[in-house]
This record gives C-alpha cells, structure tokens and sequence, in this order.
C-alpha cells in the first residue's frame, strides 16, 4: 500500500488491457502460482515474487508483444499503401505516355535535330514529362552506356517521375533501369550510376556529391532540370550550373522545363530574366503556346459550381440585432459629429460629410441594400475626416470609427460564416481598439503642455539685454530678435488656422 509507484503501473496496464485482458491475467497469475511456474520466483533465488509483480510482468510482455503486432500491422498497411500509389501512378502515366501529341513530336525533332542544350517553356499539364522521357530513351537506344540524371525539385516528385519512367513500354521493354535518390534513400554515386541508366533525384542530392568530388558532370549524358526557372539565388540548381560552367572536359546536354521561365512584372524585365537564365548553360527556349488546338483539349480546367446556402435562423437574427445596433450608433455619431466637428472643419470637409449625414438619414426606413449603401458611404467620409484632421486630435471619433467598422465587418462575417466567428473576431479586435483609444487620450493629454513648451521656448527670455544677438552674444541678432518679438504680437495664418 506504501509503494504508490507500483499501483500506478498496476493501474496502467489495467486501463491498456482493459477488462477482458485484466481478467485473462489475472487467472494466469493464479495458475502460475498453483504450478509454482518460474515466473513467481526472482531470479537467482529461491525468493518468491508477489502476486501483484507477477501480475506485472506478465502485463509487461502482453503489452510488449501488442505493440510489436501494432508495429507491423502499420509497416504491412504502409507498404500496401505505397504499392497502390505506384500502381496508381504507373497507371496514370501508361495512359498519358500512349502517344504524343503533335506539338510534344515538334518539340523532340527540334531538339533532336537541333541538337544543343534547350530549356522548354510549356503550360502545366501540358505533358513535359513525357517529352524528356521521349528524348532519354533515343539517346539510351543510340548509346545503351549513356547516363541519364534528371533533377526534380520536390522529394515527392520523384516516386511519380520513377513510375511514369517504368510505365513506359518502350523504355521498360528495353531492359533500361531508372532508380530515385532523395530524402533518407542513400546513393553510392559510383555503384547506383553504374547500375542505372536513368537517375532521378533532388538537386540537392547531385549538388552535395558535386562539391565533394563525389561526382563530376563528365560522368552525365543528359542532364535535365525539372522546374528550371527555380535556378536562381543560392538554390541547388544555381550550384549545379556553376559546376557546368567551371568544369573541364565533356558536358552534358542540358535540358530545362518549366511552365515559366520568368515572373517579371513588364516585358523588358522579363526579357532579361530569360536571357540571364538561358546565359548560364547556353541554352535556347522553344516555347509552346496555350493557344494550340491540340493542348487546349487537354489541359486542366477548374469546374465551377455556385452553391446558395441559406442562413440559419439564429445567423440571420444576430445579423438583423448587428445592423440595427451599427446604424442606431451611426446615426447618433452622425448628429454629434454635425454638432460639434463640423463647425471647426473648412468648407470642403463640411460639404462632403453634411452630404454623408444627409445620405444616411434618408436611407433610414428603405430596403436593407440601401441602409447599408448609405451606411458603409457614411463610414468612409467618416474616416476621410478623422484622417484629413488627424486621429490624435479626435481622439474619441477615432475610436467610435473603429468601432463602428469592427461592428459592419461583424455583421458580414455573421452572414458569412455565423455568429459564432463574428463573437470570436469581436473579442479579438476589441483589445485593439481599447489600446488605441488609450494612446490617443495619452497623447490628447500631452498636447496642451507641449505647446505651452513651444511658446515658452520662441519666447525670449526677460532679462536679454535689446539688441543682444541670443546664438552669438553680438548685435548683429537684433534685428532676428526684434523680428521675432514682432511676430509674436500677433497671430500667425499658421498658428490660426491650427486653432481652427
């Protein structure tokens, strides 16, 4: 009973085996008693265990040997797992690789003709894939020695490159071997090189042994980039193409394809984005239009499908309580800022929100789309004139603006969502503001003595002697010092109009 330790593990291995598995035990522990089984004694003596340490060990093993079936139940489910994967995508790939079509043909003869290194500018499911499979296995059938290394840039691309290499029956009936390095998969460069013709790996992979003198390009054929256009900056791919570049001997040819070679935002810029990228192997592009008939027809498009959903009941109430609780403050705020704003602002800022006041006073009484045209109208001159007077000057409207937006964007995300989300952003914005509106008092309340600070400091002070220069203790001040008492007797426009 002292030993809280041991009934706590008691008391653990009862909720793991729960009833049934309890019970089985414990009538194994009695059986093992009555047959004065090894298990009841301690090891190396004549010592018998207790019942509960009994009890103990045998949970412990029970336990031991579950976990080890769990384990490889998981290890069986996950190979299954893969297998359908590949399957799915061997497939998938027999499919698209059963002929190509008439701007992937154009494509190979060129660069097949052409010879050369070539980067391909095509759109996303256009069928890149099948035309570097195409043009790896005519260089394999005119040079069975030929090594072939073709860099993706996601580990997860690498099982679909694979099995869409495979699924090639042309590349598969040749005897050719393709194998994909990435992730936690090991490589011995010199032994998987001389035992494959293709090698499909992460660039990351070819730019480690790269640097170690593991490799060296002379050893490729055929080296292609997969997503070309993510070679720039400090990316693997930019490493790589350093080493083709200071490289002795033999290069391989070099193939890039992407479904866009630039992202500038003007034509110049990506003009020159294509250029410098295309100047780092030599290459050339061959581009191939969207606009083709052929590649129209298979293409990816999205299916749109418009769904009306009515709101709930409890959704439509909240957001009719919301609204009517936004415009009744609105309407208030409206006849406060008339009252007591208004009169110190210029004639423009008076016009443009007297017509915002008015807007919303008549919407009252209309349809729902109109109170809430005028209303969200009436915000925005709203906040036109807190940002044209400035917030720190009015400080208590700033802070009913922004709750008024908090509220109008409650009331949408109540007809978007529910009620709920609405509740949940309210509380997360309303610290906000009252931070704000804190910050804004602090700083109305600092206002007053640091221009009683200005004053004091643009006043001179009373025991300078006339004509005495205050910077350089001359005469030669006196006319700035006089010219600055002088304009201190009467009002400036500036300081007149910040009165206004």
């Amino acid at each position: 009973p002292d030993n809280d330790h041991f009934f706590k593990t008691l008391r653990n291995y009862a909720y793991k085996l729960g009833p049934e598995g309890c019970w089985q035990l414990l009538c194994e522990t009695e059986e093992a008693f009555k047959t004065s089984s090894p298990i009841t004694f301690l090891a190396g003596g004549g010592q018998r265990r207790t019942p509960g340490g009994v009890f103990a060990r045998l949970a412990a093993a029970r336990l031991k040997e579950a976990d080890v079936a769990a384990a490889q139940r998981q290890a069986q489910a996950a190979r299954q797992k893969r297998q359908q994967q590949q399957q799915g995508q061997g497939q998938q790939a027999a499919e698209a690789l059963s002929r190509l079509r008439q701007y992937q043909r154009e494509c190979v003869d060129k660069i097949l003709d052409e010879g050369g290194n070539w980067f391909v500018n095509a759109p996303t499911g256009s069928g890149k894939t099948d035309i570097y499979i195409t043009l790896a296995r005519d260089l394999l059938r005119r040079n069975i020695a030929a090594k072939v290394v073709v860099l993706v840039p996601l580990r997860s691309l690498i099982i679909q490159v694979v099995g869409m290499f495979r699924a090639d029956t042309e590349f598969a009936g040749q005897g050719y071997s393709v194998q994909g390095f990435g992730g936690g998969t090991h490589m011995d460069w010199h032994t998987d090189s001389a035992h494959h013709h293709v090698l499909v790996m992460t660039p990351a992979v070819l730019a480690t042994r790269l640097n170690r003198r593991e490799a060296v390009l002379t050893q490729i054929d055929l080296l292609i980039f997969d997503e070309v256009h993510n070679a720039r900056g400090k990316h693997p791919y930019t490493t790589i193409m350093e080493h083709y570049n200071t490289g002795e001997g033999g290069r391989p040819q070099v193939l890039g394809f992407t479904a866009s070679l630039g992202t500038a935002h003007s034509e110049d810029a990506l003009h020159s984005q294509v250029m410098e990228l295309c100047s780092r192997v030599g290459a050339r592009v061959h581009f191939i239009s969207e606009d083709a008939a052929e590649l129209q027809e298979v293409l990816p498009r999205p299916t749109e499908r418009e769904l009306l959903v009515d709101l709930r009941e409890e959704d439509s109430h909240a957001g009719r309580m919301l609204f009517n609780a936004l415009n009744g403050a609105a309407l208030q705020l409206a006849v406060l800022v008339a009252q007591h704003v208004l009169p110190g602002c210029n004639e423009a800022a008076q016009q443009y929100m007297q017509e915002a006041i008015r807007v919303l006073a008549a919407s009252q009484g209309k349809d729902l789309p109109q109170m809430r045209l005028a209303l969200l109208f009436f915000l925005a001159k709203l906040s036109d004139l807190v940002e044209g007077v400035g917030p720190q000057r009015l400080p208590v409207l700033a802070t009913w603006l922004r709750l008024l937006v908090m509220l109008r964007r409650c009331v949408d995300v109540t007809s978007d969502v529910g009620f709920e989300a609405a509740y949940q952003y309210f509380l997360r914005k309303l610290p906000s503001i009252s931070a704000q509106a804190a910050r804004l008092a602090h700083l109305q309340q600092q206002a007053p003595h640091q221009r009683q600070q200005a004053a004091a400091a643009r006043t001179p002070p009373p025991h300078a002697a006339p004509g005495m220069d205050m910077e350089h203790g001359s005469g030669l001040g006196a006319g700035r010092a006089r010219g600055g008492a002088a304009a201190h007797q009467g009002p400036s426009p500036s300081s007149s109009s910040s009165r206004s």
